[in-house]
């Protein structure tokens, strides 16, 4: 396998090569084998397999093992990412018009829809990592390295996002990331977006943002996005359709429009002088006579779902879920064999004497809202438990420098909260 001489990114689990792959152009990532457990990678492999979307990067092929390195063949955008549009103008080959923004900010909300409802938490939001597709202005959600499943507050994975687009109760409290604070960290960036400016996190807050955005399309909808109380927050489901309607009604004013962009040579070998560290060469423009209602230029409804296409995750005979590629098993390096029961136990009960109801009303059971106040771990207990039955969640803290795993049990019955023990697992 050739490697091109030029490197696309660089990060602290490696760096990404543009190459050839299977006839077509690839983003190869190439990680060494001590930085990623394979635990770790074959958890991204189906992160990317469930998150098969139009608006999120694809996986290409198998993930191999060559010479100490993990190869992850990924989709290869031929684009720029959205921290160039955004504040390196100069550079950036999108052209910001209103259908331009409109077009963006569905496309990464869509991706990001599609996520949370395969339960899957990106972790690491930021205009970075997402990508703009030249001539389409199509946007795509990049590096899912650190996304983790979140099941009942049941993480696969460890908290490793940036700071910059962090939400208040992940600085403040040290909770760990969810559905919530993936929310938080679009809102923002969909803020900046529009000001064209960088938000000072600490300061990022609705009366903020109505300040910031006054008068443009998403004002009312990032401020509930970017509400300080996770629990007062909107999700994704909640915001998704004020977020087409405005992309739809933006489509009706005027096409995309795109730079002034000059053909490229027939050899499409990457050019030195990259606008982006991830910027591919543009294809030749393509003549757009699509009038005023009309869809964005590649973006055929019958064969690529829009993000202006309220059926696009009707089954198309064209367009199919990549099939899910397999990991390669490679000989495992030895590793210690685990000494005590093999039984998990639980060593440690946060609870053990503190009574279950409040004071004064020993006969009343408490809320989930009571139960929340009383108790700091149980703020990731989902609003709506079973009205009878036993529901239990495993969470991961960083105690001392040590990682720790929290078992969460929440007994119901006739909707009423009759026991909840938070206890540490050992294994």
């Amino acid at each position: 396998m050739a490697y091109s001489t030029g490197t696309l990114a660089k990060g602290c689990f490696g760096k990404v090569y543009r190459v050839k792959y299977k006839g077509t152009w690839a983003a190869m990532k190439k990680v060494p084998q001590q930085l990623i457990e394979r635990k770790d990678l074959e958890r991204e492999c189906e992160v990317y397999n469930k998150a098969s979307h139009p608006n999120i990067v694809k996986l290409l092929g198998n993930i191999t093992l060559e010479e100490g390195k993990w190869i992850i063949p990924l989709e290869f955008i031929f684009g720029e990412d959205l921290e160039t549009t955004i504040f390196q103008a100069s550079k950036s080959k999108i052209q910001m018009t209103a259908t331009n923004k409109a077009f963006i900010v569905t496309g990464m909300c869509e991706g990001l829809l599609h996520l949370h409802r395969n339960d899957i938490v990106h972790q690491d939001l930021k205009p970075e990592n997402i990508m703009v597709e030249h001539g389409t202005c199509r946007a795509v959600i990049i590096d899912l390295g650190l996304a983790k499943f979140f099941r009942h507050g049941l993480n696969s994975a460890i908290d490793m996002g940036n700071e910059a687009y962090s939400a208040p109760e992940v600085l403040r409290r040290g909770s760990q990331r969810s559905q919530r604070s993936d929310v938080w960290a679009m809102g923002k960036i969909i803020a900046e977006l529009y000001a064209r400016v960088r938000l000072h996190t600490p300061t990022v807050n609705p009366a903020k943002i109505k300040e910031t955005l006054q008068g443009q399309p998403y004002c009312e909808t990032v401020s509930r996005m970017v509400e300080t109380d996770p629990f007062r927050r909107a999700t994704m489901e909640g915001v998704i359709d004020e977020i087409r309607k405005a992309g739809e009604a933006a489509n009706g004013k005027s096409a995309p429009v795109k730079k002034d962009l000059k053909p490229t040579s027939t050899d499409d070998a990457p050019r030195k002088s990259s606008p982006s560290p991830i910027h591919r060469p543009v294809n030749p423009p393509v003549k757009n006579p699509l009038g005023a209602n009309s869809d964005p230029p590649s973006f055929n409804k019958a064969r690529d779902p829009s993000p202006f296409n309220r059926d696009r995750f009707a089954p198309s005979p064209r367009w199919e879920p990549t099939p899910r590629p397999e990991m390669m098993r490679q000989p495992l390096r030895p590793q210690p064999r685990p000494t005590g029961s093999p039984f998990t136990k639980l060593s440690e009960d946060r609870n053990r004497r503190q009574p279950m109801f409040p004071p004064g009303r020993t006969n009343v059971p408490p809320t989930i809202e009571q139960l929340k106040q009383k108790y700091k771990a149980a703020r990731d207990l989902p609003n709506s438990l079973p009205k009878t039955g036993k529901l239990q969640m495993r969470r991961v803290e960083k105690n001392n420098g040590k990682i720790e795993t929290w078992e969460q049990t929440v007994e119901t019955e006739g909707g009423i909260i009759m026991r909840y023990k938070d206890v540490k697992v050992e294994d």
